[in-house]
């Protein structure tokens, strides 16, 4: 089984590289049949390599979407947020909550991407 997975990232590090995709090489250096690592590469990657993204493209876009997502539910324009580090931690600040008493700032996490609120 491991064999298959080493095979799958070889054949996904020659598309990423913009190379052509030789199955029968491949499966060759590994041992397997060639039609069932063509399969299986399909089966893993159904919309292409082209379409992955790497870790931190896709944290950076949940980042945006979230940071848009609360900025119009508390009716706050984009540019009006402010990025700050809080104890080593990097948070886009959208606001601070009217009346709230203990957590007073409404942010976005820059570690994982999800809104958190933010004690004075």
């Amino acid at each position: 089984m491991m064999m298959i997975a080493d095979a799958l990232q070889d054949l996904k590090n020659l598309a990423l590289s913009g190379k052509s995709l030789n199955f029968a090489e491949v499966a060759e250096d590994y041992g397997l049949n060639p039609k069932l690592l063509e399969r299986k590469y399909h089966e893993s990657y159904p919309n292409g390599v082209a379409a992955l993204e790497t870790q931190t493209e896709s944290l950076e876009k949940q980042i945006r979407a979230n940071v848009e997502k609360w900025c119009k539910y508390y009716n706050v324009p984009v540019s009006a947020t402010k990025v700050m580090k809080v104890r080593g931690v990097t948070y886009t600040v959208l606001c601070s909550i009217a009346g709230a008493k203990r957590f007073k700032y409404a942010a976005v996490s820059h570690k994982d991407g999800r809104a958190v609120k933010l004690a004075a």
